[in-house]
């Protein structure tokens, strides 16, 4: 499915000629002329990608805002800007509370500022030419972890930048790495990451202000080493579990050697006071590296939530239910609406509303010897299981 957005949001870039006289893809060029001039009001009612050439000002931006979010930015799917003649989107170019978009970068972009994808509850982005610097130094002052909704992959024809799928059917993630794939330079996760091996360098910023909602689970390979500037700075991961409980993801590098790590890579993140997994024969060297030793190292041997998860499905609704160290995750084909606690003799212990596919039940809140949990799903059938603490 994100293959196929994908190749929808290129459309623009790859047959615009063809499609200019049709009012669902509209060609401006800006410059003597701002693109409140250049569009009929036709076009504007009608338009759903728009593909921007020439030099934008902060006239256009305002224009796409509109006022009181009338503007084009809550009509369009797509906003090309493969061929216009800037550097730098703005932070504040698209103002804030609009849906979703696929935003196709310059082929001349250096920068785009930390607000752009902060404008939109869901952004895909195509990056044309060089990855951008996604950050000013008033952004990494000002940082803080945002709910992770960007998605950013290279177009086919970048000659830079390649899109590289990884990891099992759980741990799947796409990355944008160099085109010799040493340096990953963003992670669009699923559920949880695991980056390939043979990845050497994890790119500054790479990770920066993300906050993974319900993602637990970051993996970095034995041939890492080296992490760039701020790569990890200000993110924050953490998973929702049952009864209003919060736990946080688990980071895991396989590297022996301790990768060399270049400024505030960990600054103001949650691994600054949460456990970080190494191989167990290279826990001293990890100490003891710079960077590295202010962290809360453990051994991956410690780990069982990486090392032995046991899981069961049900063949009735297709849950999915897997035994962590400290929580159960129940992951279903369709909504869970409901969570209802019983105790042995069938007395009600709690209940909590849901509505999601996934949810996460912590063992410490379960009774002995054991605690009788229905699932409630969207489609009016439920599941009833026995968890153990």
């Amino acid at each position: 499915m994100r293959k196929l957005f994908y190749l929808l949001c290129l459309i623009p870039c790859l047959s615009w000629a063809q499609a200019e006289g049709v009012n669902s893809h509209v060609t401006v060029h800006v410059g003597e002329n701002r693109l409140a001039d250049l569009l009929t009001e036709e076009q504007q009612k009608g338009v759903s990608r728009l593909t921007i050439t020439g030099t934008l000002e902060q006239a256009d931006y305002d224009f796409l805002q509109g006022e009181q979010w009338n503007g084009l930015l809550g009509r369009i799917d797509t906003l090309d800007l493969t061929d216009a003649d800037i550097d730098t989107v703005p932070g504040n170019a698209f103002g804030w509370g609009w849906n979703k978009i696929c935003l196709i970068l310059p082929k001349r972009i250096k920068t785009i500022g930390i607000g752009v994808p902060w404008a939109f509850d869901e952004i895909n982005i195509i990056v044309t030419g060089q990855f951008p610097q996604r950050y000013t130094e008033d952004d990494i002052i000002n940082c803080h972890p945002f709910i992770y909704q960007t998605k950013i992959e290279a177009s086919p024809d970048n000659e830079l930048y390649v899109n590289t799928r990884s990891g099992s059917q759980k741990r799947e993630a796409v990355g944008v790495y160099s085109k010799d794939k040493n340096t990953l330079y963003y992670l669009n996760m699923g559920e949880e990451g695991e980056i390939p091996e043979g990845t050497k360098v994890i790119a500054g910023y790479a990770f920066m202000g993300m906050c993974f909602d319900n993602e637990c689970l970051l993996v970095l390979p034995s041939s890492i080493d080296s992490i760039g500037d701020y790569a990890f700075a200000y993110m924050d991961m953490e998973y929702i579990t049952s009864l209003t409980a919060k736990n946080r993801g688990y980071l895991i590098c396989k590297a022996t050697e301790p990768p060399a790590l270049g400024a505030d890579v960990f600054k103001n993140s949650v691994w600054g006071g949460y456990y970080m997994y190494v191989p167990k024969e290279s826990l001293e060297k990890y100490r003891k590296a710079p960077g590295w030793g202010d962290l809360l190292l453990h051994s991956i041997d410690e780990m069982d939530k990486y090392s032995s998860i046991t899981e069961q499905k049900s063949p009735q609704t297709g849950i999915l239910i897997e035994a962590y160290e400290d929580a159960y995750r129940l992951t279903s084909p369709q909504r869970i609406i409901r969570l209802t606690y019983y105790d042995t003799a069938g007395r009600l212990l709690s209940a909590e509303t849901i509505y999601s596919p996934t949810a996460y039940i912590r063992k410490d809140a379960l009774t002995m010897p054991y605690t009788i949990v229905r699932a409630h799903l969207e489609d009016g059938t439920h599941e009833t299981i026995k968890l153990k603490p």
